[in-house]
């Protein structure tokens, strides 16, 4: 099975007649870390013929979607593709580099359950501990757990629409629904599962509450700085940041602006920013168990509650799409779309980072997946 779909692979490529610059084979982990990043190629080595025909063929199917976004794709420590399609800024007529910044949305969910899990692993907090110690008067909140709130099986639900993200919001005032009674869908927690990013922005609170930290600080020094990650944070001012990439609504080459989003909206939910390469690295940093020991790595990528048709673990959707060992979360916003999995061996990672709202990322990042997974 896996010669075949690495023979489609060369069928697909040679049909498109997409070539791949040979420098991009030449990535690596190591050579993407600070201060050699930018300088991208390595002069021993390359990739197998088999890993180039699968680079090939994923440039190829990008442009086959019309991509406009930052796409890494890795096996193992080895790059096959860093790329950066379209436009980054089509008034300005700035095209994206691989370095351009994007929204992730509810990619902030991962770096938020890690939160949690290193404060458990201080003995500052218990998974097990209801909401009520920390936040008395949730509705429900003696029986709703942190385990129930980082597994979205809480039964708490609201704030999820689109509607308007473009105001200056507060934490207290993004968790206000949680002391609402019509927040409640289910009163007993665990007996169900909703997606919640009300959940996660008490998630949030919590953090800043058990930390002295506000969130995005917590984030700097507890797994950004850790994780190499200096592309990435959350920006809860909305000031200006060099090398993001501006929104669009649908194709961004029909120059219509998203509506705005303030970052501070997001919160623990989905307020982050970051690159594919900051991903990569974060990626790299769960592996090597630099930010939670390999116990509570293991609690981080459990199957607790079916969401959809894909379980959920701490803040990672688990198994996606029938890949044994794989931990994906998608972020969607209007005009921001990003998609990231991971193995737990490390077999593949993909990640795509879009500023246009239209693709539809699940469905490539999973297949690009599979076609890594593939190989021999």
């Amino acid at each position: 099975m896996k010669k075949m779909i690495v023979a489609a692979c060369l069928a697909l490529a040679a049909c498109q007649g997409q070539t791949t610059d040979s420098d991009d084979t030449y990535l690596t982990a190591e050579n993407l870390m600070p201060g050699k990043w930018m300088d991208y190629w390595n002069d021993g080595g390359g990739l197998s013929p088999e890993n180039q025909a699968v680079s090939t063929t994923i440039e190829a199917y990008l442009r086959l979607h019309s991509f406009n976004g930052v796409a890494l794709v890795a096996a193992r420590d080895a790059v096959l593709l860093l790329e950066a399609h379209g436009m980054a800024d089509v008034g300005n007529g700035i095209p994206l580099g691989v370095d351009s910044k994007f929204q992730i949305a509810s990619l902030t969910k991962p770096f938020t359950a890690i939160a949690i899990l290193q404060l458990a692993e201080a003995g500052e907090l218990s998974l097990d501990q209801p909401i009520s110690d920390f936040l008395p008067g949730v509705l429900n909140g003696e029986a709703i757990t942190l385990h129930h709130l980082l597994t979205h099986s809480s039964g708490l639900f609201a704030g999820d629409s689109l509607a308007d993200y473009s105001y200056v919001a507060t934490p207290d005032q993004l968790i206000a629904d949680a002391f609402t009674d019509f927040s409640l869908q289910f009163w007993q927690p665990g007996s169900s599962a909703i997606y919640s990013n009300l959940g996660y922005h008490l998630l949030g609170v919590v953090i800043e509450q058990v930390s002295g930290l506000s969130f995005g600080e917590y984030l700097n020094r507890h797994i950004l700085g850790i994780a190499s990650m200096g592309d990435s944070g959350i920006n809860a001012e909305g000031k200006s940041l060099e090398r993001l990439a501006v929104a669009y609504e649908g194709l961004a080459a029909d120059n219509v602006l998203a509506p705005v989003f303030h970052p501070s909206t997001g919160f623990a939910a989905g307020g982050m920013h970051s690159t594919a390469v900051d991903l990569f690295r974060f990626s790299q940093a769960i592996d090597q168990n630099l930010l939670l020991s390999p116990k509570s790595t293991d609690l981080l990528f459990t199957s607790y509650y079916n969401l959809g048709r894909t379980y959920y673990g701490y803040g990672w959707f688990v198994g996606l799409r029938g890949m044994p060992r794989t931990f994906a979360h998608t972020g969607v916003l209007a005009g921001w779309r990003g998609f990231f999995l991971g193995h737990r061996d490390n077999l593949v990672t993909v990640i795509l980072l879009s500023n246009e709202d239209t693709p539809d990322l699940l469905d490539i990042g999973a297949t690009i997946s599979q076609l890594v997974l593939a190989l021999p």
